[in-house]
């Protein structure tokens, strides 16, 4: 300190100039940024639902060959859903509560060929759903 005066060396303010400007740029990256692309929608745990599809069929063939189940809902475009294995006869998928439009899709384990679709038509309240062949039926209330 000389008269008061603060005297720094040159090299020593240049790294700090360099340091505070790359802090700046990359806040204003950050904040520039739609940040929207990063942040994935949310939904509360008590806007989803649980829906089952069980194969009743005589020979229960449903999820022969491996068959991977999807469940596809149409109400506000067309959103699928692979269907988890509870047992033998059972799948079940966790949709949002507005879910409404249901379909069912049989695949092959690859999910390359569609053997089978069931059209479920309306929700109406229904979270089960109960295959007997070539119609679905609902069989079970929420």
């Amino acid at each position: 300190m000389k008269n008061g005066i603060i005297s720094f060396n040159t090299a020593k303010v240049r790294i700090l100039k360099r340091i505070i400007s790359c802090i700046l740029v990359i806040a204003m990256i950050f904040t520039g940024i739609n940040m929207d692309i990063f942040v994935k929608e949310v939904i509360a745990e008590s806007e989803y639902i649980t829906l089952y599809l069980k194969d009743d069929t005589t020979e229960h063939w449903i999820g022969n060959d491996n068959a991977t189940i999807e469940l596809a809902e149409n109400t506000s475009g067309h959103d699928r859903y692979v269907m988890t294995k509870v047992n033998d006869t059972t799948w079940s998928a966790r949709v949002p509560k507005s879910a409404y439009n249901i379909t069912f899709n049989r695949y092959n384990s690859d999910k390359t060929i569609q053997w089978n679709s069931w059209s479920a038509g309306g929700k109406d309240g229904n979270n089960a759903y109960c295959v007997f062949g070539y119609k679905t039926i609902y069989f079970m209330e929420e």
